[in-house]
């Protein structure tokens, strides 16, 4: 069953855990709850300030519906400013305060040279595809117990 934010505030009383797939779409991002953890995908433009404040509400939304992992798709996404990095910032607290981590994925030479030069490659953990990010959250992935922070696939 797939029910969409709108469709789950008509029928409030909706366990959010009990096997539903719960996704959020907007013009420029989508959510999809998946196993043990939250995929987001931008799917357009840069991850900047017309972006960011929906996108802080979604990760407040994601948070507090009790999900503790988050990976994020950043193949579409073009370019990214200091807005951008403060999106990234908060879901990577958001998850170590569950006790968590966010895995970003998709990342262009653009990418990785933005996060050396804001000296923070060495902060977010990074997978090259979003089924090695999925591997991390499998409980039988040796990732899975690996401290965070160890390592980055």
């Amino acid at each position: 069953m797939l029910l969409t934010l709108p469709k789950l505030m008509k029928h409030p009383k909706t366990p959010l855990n009990k096997g539903l797939t719960v996704t959020t779409v907007s013009m420029d991002f989508r959510s999809e709850k998946k196993e043990g953890y939250t995929l987001i995908k931008v799917l357009r433009g840069k991850l900047d300030e017309g972006l960011t404040p929906s996108l802080k509400m979604e990760l407040v939304r994601i948070q507090a519906g009790g999900e503790k992992n988050m990976v994020f798709d950043l193949s579409a996404c073009t370019g990214c400013n200091s807005s951008g990095l403060s999106s990234l910032l908060i879901a990577n607290r958001l998850c170590k305060i569950a006790g968590g981590r966010l895995v970003l994925t998709g990342l262009s030479e653009g990418w990785v040279q933005l996060l050396r030069e804001a000296q923070l490659d060495q902060l977010f953990l990074v997978a090259d595809s979003k089924s090695r990010a999925a591997q991390l959250f499998k409980p039988s992935s040796p990732a899975a117990s690996a401290p965070e922070g160890s390592q980055n696939p």
